[in-house]
């Protein structure tokens, strides 16, 4: 399984927790936190228990399927804007090579040049510096650490926040700008918008991603 901080179970599960005995539904809870740190299967000589642990275990996996394939997913578009960024700093410097302007004109450029290049390194310095962060949204503007993230889905759960994640990147996609913390930003809007922190996800044991496992 991949390395997550959370485990995620649905709400629907809880009428077959109410079926069970506080004795089963102890023994399924510590089963299925032992699954998610070691891996190792829940082995109960209760029948019940076993039945519904195979069955949160499914989603479980799907979860962690689902993040590894994010990650892998995050690494390539990082991989890819690195590859273009090293083809335009190359052809930047063969279009300078040979440039057959005169000495004042190639000084000017050189001095313009200079000054691009010092902005656009402040920029990339600004987004290596959020180490550890995912990207998110449609046109991949929007960074966020797992802690981060976490973060808004407790305080304003998943719909409001993938809302906020999707204005952010895309009037970052629409106006060219970006911001160096994406995560103080969402806060900022959701804090003008008036959008106020609840207390809805502590009842919750699940971000409900994923359909329901029969």
């Amino acid at each position: 399984m991949a390395e997550l901080k959370y485990i995620t179970l649905f709400l629907d599960r809880q009428k077959e927790f109410n079926m069970l005995s506080d004795e089963q539904a102890g023994k399924l809870i510590k089963g299925i936190f032992e699954y998610s740190a070691t891996g190792e299967e829940l082995n109960s000589d209760d029948l019940t228990v076993n039945v519904l642990f195979s069955v949160i275990k499914a989603q479980l996996d799907e979860v962690a399927n689902k993040y590894d394939e994010k990650c892998r997913k995050n690494k390539e578009i990082a991989t890819t804007r690195e590859r273009k960024k090293r083809e335009a700093k190359n052809t930047n410097v063969d279009e300078r090579a040979f440039d057959t302007t005169n000495v004042n004109e190639r000084d000017y450029s050189s001095t313009r040049s200079t000054n691009t290049k010092t902005k656009t390194n402040t920029k990339t310095n600004t987004k290596t510096n959020n180490a550890g962060a995912l990207i998110y949204g449609e046109y991949s503007h929007v960074t966020l650490t797992d802690e981060e993230y976490n973060s808004l889905l407790a305080d304003y759960g998943k719909k409001t926040t993938t809302d906020y994640i999707e204005r952010v990147d895309e009037y970052c996609e629409r106006t060219g700008k970006n911001y160096s913390n994406c995560y103080l930003t969402i806060r900022e809007w959701l804090r003008k918008d008036g959008i106020k922190a609840d207390d809805t996800w502590k009842y919750e044991f699940v971000i409900n991603q994923f359909p329901d496992v029969v």
